[in-house]
């Protein structure tokens, strides 16, 4: 299989420039397409109209890169991002990650990625308040494993949570 076939064997350019950004990004030469979308098309209803949102959006994030989608007020980004994220399914169009097709999955299995692969920080984050920054980042490990489970592993998910908040959260 080609790399034009294969998305996830796609070798990047070292700097790009995503459309519509003056911004270049950063990427290692040897990155690996993570996750890509492909022909995505969504549109709500308004009554009896249809509100066009996102019309044939194409995008491939790499192994490695940090990407921000900005646009004015409006434009799609949320809407893109509850796609990518499988929140939400596209009326057309394909979402994938690491080369697998992810927005057809059942119900199930989008949470079971969710919680074991992505992160997510909305603008309304949602976080409990109740609890701690550490305990909000423990929360998908709670969720996934049962008790005994969890409290064999909780050292390990300690230091994993707070590593990861130690990227200035912390």
């Amino acid at each position: 299989m080609s790399s034009a076939q294969n998305p996830r064997s796609a070798m990047p350019p070292t700097l790009r420039l995503v459309e519509g950004s003056s911004a270049l990004a950063a990427v290692p030469v040897q990155a690996a397409v993570q996750l890509a979308c492909r022909g995505l098309f969504k549109s709500y209803q308004k009554g009896d109209f249809g509100i066009p949102v996102l019309q044939g959006i194409d995008l491939s994030i790499y192994e490695g890169e940090f990407l921000a989608i900005v646009g004015s007020s409006g434009c799609g980004k949320s809407t893109l991002l509850h796609l990518l994220g499988t929140l939400d399914k596209p009326d057309a169009g394909e979402v994938l990650f690491e080369g697998h097709r992810i927005d057809n999955l059942p119900s199930a299995g989008r949470d079971l990625l969710r919680n074991k692969h992505f992160g997510m920080i909305f603008q309304f984050y949602h976080l409990l308040p109740e609890l701690t920054a550490l305990e909000n980042v423990l929360a998908p490990a709670l969720i996934a494993e049962s008790t005994l489970s969890y409290w064999l592993r909780r050292g390990e998910y300690h230091r994993r949570a707070s590593e990861l908040l130690e990227i200035g959260l912390s």
